[in-house]
């Protein structure tokens, strides 16, 4: 007996396509309402794998142009582009001492601020939410160890909440947060993580500055022999004033950076991630110790600058135009009479 269902692939075989998995989106949109999990994992995997072979590609071609143009150079020419090549390989092999020396400097005075990412809020998040703050953290690690921290990194509550919580279940989150118990990208200069210490055991309360968007004072300085508490969560905005009330609850002084203060926002982000913030305290750092600390600086340097609306509609537009370009050629090859309707 046959089934009176056809098959999902059946309207795509009609039409002369012999693999969904290898349309674009655009395409699939016309044929069919959604795609499956496996779908999409297999379009995106096809698209980045096509994305390496383009950039594999190109690294060869300039590889080539690289060396017809060494062959074409006179031995004298040859002799003084090692000079160079040598002369900026050891400049960078001091660059990168200096850097290393300065880390251990850093992070061996007690004097030098401490920056601390309080993942206690995780029990808030959504899993893919908790991966992408642990993202965010290692982006923020990165950036400190290339300014040679400004700021001794900590990193506190794996546990994805406080010690003392009995009403969230965090279990999965506290699940993803262990990637940052073993990064190793922390190899080198590793931060003192804990699993359910909280900050506030860590820190005296005089000593502590909880960095807040609800705080009432602004953040004016940076001070020595300071804590400064990051509560690193995403919540796209559905929790309100929890990193203000933990402020409050654990009787630190909290502030919040002086952006509306500082800088005419226009079209930037006005919702700072977790390494924005980082960004911004760096550079206002480097400021500060050059003798010139200026807020409006460091957040114009730091914040990016998000696409109008125009702008995106275009770049979607012309994706588009490219995308179905392609398509009708390649229709047209294979004298397809595939009608296209207007893309969802």
């Amino acid at each position: 007996m046959s089934s009176l269902t056809s098959s999902p692939n059946a309207n795509d075989a009609a039409g002369g396509r012999t693999d969904p998995q290898q349309t674009t989106p655009a395409e699939h949109r016309r044929g069919r309402k959604s795609w499956t999990e496996e779908e999409k994992r297999s379009f995106w995997q096809q698209k980045k794998q096509a994305k390496k072979e383009r950039k594999k590609a190109t690294a060869a071609g300039r590889q080539e142009a690289l060396q017809s143009a060494w062959e074409t150079l006179t031995e004298e020419e040859r002799a003084t582009r090692r000079a160079e090549a040598a002369e900026q390989h050891e400049g960078r092999r001091r660059a990168e001492a200096q850097l290393i020396q300065r880390c251990e400097a850093q992070l061996a005075d007690a004097r030098v601020p401490t920056l601390v990412f309080d993942l206690s809020f995780a029990w808030c998040m959504t899993v893919p939410d908790t991966k992408s703050t642990v993202s965010q953290v290692k982006f923020s690690y990165s950036s400190l160890r290339r300014a040679g921290f400004p700021f001794r990194p900590v990193i506190t509550s794996l546990l994805g909440k406080e010690k003392a919580d009995a009403e969230h279940d965090a279990a999965q989150q506290q699940e993803v947060l262990q990637a940052l118990s073993n990064f190793d990208g922390f190899r080198r200069f590793p931060p003192r993580v804990t699993q359910e210490e909280h900050w506030s055991e860590l820190f005296s309360a005089d000593s502590v500055v909880f960095l807040s968007a609800d705080a009432p004072d602004v953040l004016t300085t940076v001070e020595p022999n300071t804590a400064y508490i990051i509560g690193a969560f995403v919540d796209h905005n559905r929790y309100k004033g929890l990193s203000y009330a933990a402020a409050q609850r654990h009787c630190v002084r909290s502030a919040r950076l002086p952006i509306k203060e500082s800088v005419e926002l226009g079209n930037r982000c006005k919702v700072l991630t977790i390494n924005h913030i980082v960004d911004v305290l760096i550079k206002y750092e480097a400021l500060r110790t050059a003798g010139t600390p200026n807020w409006g600086m460091a957040i114009d340097e730091a914040l990016p600058i998000r696409r109008t609306r125009q702008e995106a509609q275009q770049r979607r537009k012309r994706s588009r135009h490219a995308v179905n370009g392609a398509s009708s050629a390649d229709e047209e090859a294979s004298g397809s009479d595939t009608t296209h309707s207007r893309d969802e």
